[in-house]
């Protein structure tokens, strides 16, 4: 009996100090947020409170975090698609397109060949759409999801997944949809 009590003590001393361990962990996490975000260096403080929401959600260093990356995010967003709005020419892709440009503006993006427009999608972004340290994720109106990310001087689109007829999301295991483009214009 006086080991099981033991046992127990040690238990929840244990998972006690493991929690105030992540506590620091994210108090730390939300200051470096915070010191990155008087320097204007958003990117690094959007992924220091996102790893500080990411230790305990509900409380209050977790909200804070949440709303603060929130607001990043949309900046973040912004400033990529101010980069990324014009003409692009297809230069690499995993698989064959049938497309060989792509016209990129704040909401919409068309796929052309040979200057003729194939197929145009308005850009919706999810609801819980977020900025992922170098890219972000949006989805089409035919529910496939879609990341764009700037790399270098080039563009880069690809197709991650979607949501099926029920609504359920998927998530492509290996890439196929992958093109790489070159600014024209």
């Amino acid at each position: 009996m006086k080991t099981t009590i033991n046992y127990i003590f040690l238990l929840f001393t244990t998972f006690s100090f493991a929690q105030d361990k992540l506590e620091l962990i994210q108090k730390d996490c939300f200051e470096k947020g915070q010191e990155n975000l008087k320097t204007k260096n958003l990117k690094v403080a959007y992924n220091f409170f996102t790893s500080a929401y990411s230790f305990y959600p509900t409380n209050e260093i977790g909200k804070a975090s949440l709303k603060k990356s929130d607001s990043i995010s949309h900046i973040l967003r912004k400033e990529l698609f101010d980069k990324v709005k014009g003409k692009w020419k297809l230069t690499k892709y995993e698989t064959k397109p049938n497309f060989d440009e792509v016209q990129i503006t704040e909401n919409k993006i068309e796929f052309k060949h040979l200057n003729q427009i194939v197929r145009t999608e308005k850009i919706v972004f999810k609801e819980d759409s977020r900025y992922f340290r170098y890219f972000f994720e949006f989805r089409f109106k035919d529910s496939s999801t879609w990341q764009i990310h700037m790399e270098n001087e080039s563009l880069k689109l690809w197709n991650s997944g979607g949501r099926d007829k029920d609504g359920l999301e998927y998530r492509y295991s290996c890439a196929g949809g992958e093109f790489l483009f070159e600014r024209l214009e």
